[in-house]
């Protein structure tokens, strides 16, 4: 299946939002595309050929081929590289990416990934504090 976003990202404000808005569109019209499916809409919004497509990415046309195709998965990291060097949101690939590792293991599982505060150092702060939670903790007297 090839799907076509409405946007791509020409610069213009808004065009990386509406083509998540595209995406979330599909989704809730046909179900969840998986990453091959994502990369492909992407790369043709873009009307780059995969040739084109892999030598941005640093990777073999065949490659690209092979993960559009679905006979490939990439690891989250590598959907974020790639997500980074396209221009993308990172969140939207990295959750497809995983969702197709979870689909193809036969998990009955719904992923959903949003980015990670961080302070000056860099250390996550979302959900934590200094002080330990011991609400749950058994007695161990």
């Amino acid at each position: 299946m090839t799907l076509r976003a409405t946007a791509s990202r020409t610069g213009h404000p808004g065009a990386v939002e509406a083509s998540v808005e595209a995406l979330e569109l599909v989704d809730s019209l046909c179900g969840p595309v998986s990453f091959g499916d994502l990369i492909s809409t992407f790369r043709m919004c873009d009307e780059m050929s995969q040739a084109e497509f892999a030598q941005m990415l640093g990777v073999s046309e065949s490659y690209v081929s092979d993960v559009e195709n679905g006979d490939k998965m990439v690891s989250p990291q590598t959907a974020a590289a790639w997500a980074a060097t396209i221009g993308y949101p990172a969140t939207v690939f990295v959750e497809r990416a995983l969702q197709d590792q979870l689909d193809r293991a036969g998990l009955k599982m719904k992923v959903h990934v949003e980015g990670a505060e961080t302070d000056a150092r860099g250390a996550l702060t979302a959900g934590l504090t200094t002080e330990p939670n011991r609400t749950n903790c058994p007695n161990r007297g």
